[in-house]
């Protein structure tokens, strides 16, 4: 896996969709079944490696603070509640992302992952 992953991040598209995750998940929420998504549109090596792509993505930007692992919420209909995970559990949410549970688990952004991404928004409106 760590090849598909490494060559995608020399080639700037780990990056990008690292932003694009973060951006999505500040304004509503990114479904890990549409990063897995990305991955499987990424070419050959990606697609085999999409579970492990998306795990590694996702890690990567908890690992940050930038965001966290979410469902639904049971109680509270319209919220959510945030999931403890592991690299594994993360990838068997990716995994049921496939099927009927696609619209189940996504990422939200954090204060730190909002923080980002206003810092984000001030150095585009900087550059324009």
């Amino acid at each position: 896996m760590g090849s598909a992953y490494d060559s995608l991040a020399r080639g700037g598209f780990i990056g990008s969709l690292k932003r694009d995750v973060l951006l999505e998940a500040s304004r509503d929420i990114e479904y890990l079944g549409t990063i897995q998504a990305a991955f499987l549109k990424a070419g050959n090596e990606a697609r085999e490696d999409a579970v492990d792509c998306t795990v590694k993505l996702v890690q990567d930007l908890m690992g940050l603070g930038l965001c966290f692992v979410a469902t639904w919420s049971a109680t509270e209909p319209g919220s959510h509640e945030e999931l403890k995970v592991d690299a594994s559990e993360i990838a068997r949410l990716v995994a049921l992302s496939n099927g009927k549970d696609v619209f189940t688990y996504f990422v939200v952004a954090t204060k730190a992952g909002e923080e980002w991404v206003a810092r984000y928004h001030a150095l585009v409106n900087d550059l324009a």
